[in-house]
């Protein structure tokens, strides 16, 4: 009589094998996620960076792109829109100055330029004291940027005007910060914030990317007393573990 001997799997083998290939499955895409979380976070920190950036740029490259019915408000130094023409670029009283920038509920950036009246900008202890405000007519450069990929800025810094000041007679330029109540809907002036309780320590800005996964915490930092973009630097900091 001939024995006939049949090759198989049996069920240990087979479940020891799907055990692995699931176990290995999974790894991989936690990797994958891992990885896909962490360059998406770095992103989100790498364009609130740039933003912020970008201010002191146009602070030092100052453009002039008015139309001709924007006018100077010599008493304040504002400038508004008007149904005549007013003067010609480059021959008002009205200057601008620097930036004002919000940071609204963590989530958004919003900037607009900042003008003030000729004659009281001689140097920083003058742009402190002289009647400057932001204005949201101008529409030069003014510039929105939401963080992407739901990034949020985490703490106390969720609420915050910055203003980006410079002289045009000496170049200096300063940078100072104050809280803003979340429940309010009324930006301080720029005079409020450069005044006695606005600051030009370091702010820093931690960011939570909001998922899990997604390597070390960051934080976007503005240096104290920054007077340059290269002021704003990007890195990790035990503040925001």
């Amino acid at each position: 009589m001939t024995h006939t001997t049949q090759k198989g799997f049996t069920i240990i083998e087979v479940s020891l094998f799907l055990a692995i290939s699931s176990l290995l499955t999974i790894l991989l895409m936690v990797g994958w996620t891992s990885m896909l979380n962490t360059q998406r976070y770095r992103d989100s920190v790498t364009s609130m960076q740039s933003f912020l950036q970008q201010q002191y740029t146009l602070v030092y490259n100052v453009e002039n792109g008015r139309g001709d019915n924007l006018q100077c408000t010599p008493s304040t130094g504002e400038v508004r829109e008007s149904e005549s023409q007013s003067s010609l670029r480059g021959q008002t009283d009205c200057v601008l100055v620097g930036r004002y920038v919000q940071l609204k509920n963590g989530t958004e950036l919003h900037s607009w330029p900042i003008s003030a009246v000729d004659e009281d900008v001689d140097n920083i202890a003058a742009i402190k004291a002289s009647r400057i405000q932001g204005n949201n007519i101008l529409g030069l450069s003014e510039a929105r940027l939401e963080i992407p990929w739901g990034a949020t800025v985490a703490g106390g810094s969720r609420d915050v005007a910055i203003v980006v000041i410079r002289s045009p007679s000496t170049g200096v330029v300063h940078t100072y910060h104050r809280s803003i109540p979340g429940d309010s809907d009324i930006l301080p002036t720029v005079r409020e914030v450069v005044g006695p309780d606005g600051s030009n320590e370091a702010l820093s800005l931690c960011l939570d990317p909001g998922t899990v996964l997604a390597g070390e915490r960051r934080a976007v930092t503005i240096g104290a007393h920054a007077a340059s973009q290269s002021a704003i630097t990007a890195e990790t900091t035990e503040a925001c573990s």
